[in-house]
C-alpha cells in the first residue's frame, strides 16, 4: 500500500490510470541519455518531499509532460503482511 501526506505542499500525487510511472527507490540509480549525474530516490525527494518513518517511494511520470515537480509522487511504502 502506497500512502502520502496531504499536509506535504509537494509530492502527493493520484497516479493517472493508464499512464506508465518510473518507480524509484532506495536501490534506484537512473541517467538520462547527456546527464552527467545520476536521478536518485533522494533527488527526487529533493523536488517533493522525505518520509521519516517507512520506506520511501517515489513515481515520476516515464513521459515527461512538463510538469516539474508537481507531476511526481513520494510515498510510503507499507506491506499489508507487515500491517497485520
Amino acid at each position: 500500500m502506497l500512502s502520502c501526506s496531504l499536509k506535504s505542499t509537494s509530492g502527493c500525487i493520484s497516479p493517472t490510470p493508464g499512464k506508465n510511472y518510473l518507480l524509484f527507490n532506495k536501490n534506484t540509480s537512473w541517467k538520462m541519455p547527456g546527464a552527467k549525474d545520476f536521478i536518485t530516490l533522494a533527488f527526487v525527494q529533493d523536488w517533493t518531499v522525505s518520509y521519516n518513518q517507512g520506506e520511501n517511494i517515489g513515481l515520476v511520470p516515464q513521459e515527461a509532460d512538463g510538469a516539474g515537480p508537481e507531476g511526481m509522487g513520494m510515498y510510503t511504502l507499507d506491506s499489508w503482511t507487515a500491517s497485520r
